[in-house]
């Protein structure tokens, strides 16, 4: 469960953080994008709070997508990720002009 939710705070931090960026621009953010080498940057000024620190989040969301981290036989989670925005098919599959923008 603490391991669920570690990975679960730091993609509202990082849904957060991606609202801001697109705040005032005509891209609207719906769908939660982490890159899959995303790792939470550390140190005072990174933003992120402490014990997010150096956590592989694009790798974690990665294992959700292919081997069903933290969400197999557990509809709740998967329900909660979903909220976010969370998305179950990775960038591959994403149309090219999506991908540019």
């Amino acid at each position: 469960e603490h391991a669920f939710m570690r990975v679960f705070r730091a993609l509202k931090h990082f849904r957060k953080l991606e609202k801001e960026k697109a705040r005032g621009t005509a891209r609207e953010y719906r769908i939660l994008r982490v890159p899959s080498t995303f790792v939470v940057p550390s140190g005072e000024d990174s933003g992120w709070p402490e014990d997010l620190w150096d956590l592989q989040l694009g790798a974690k969301c990665s294992a959700i997508r292919q081997k069903q981290l933290y969400v197999k036989n557990n509809p709740e989670r998967r329900r909660a990720l979903e909220e976010l925005g969370f998305q179950w098919s990775g960038n591959a599959t994403l149309g090219w002009l999506e991908v540019i923008h």
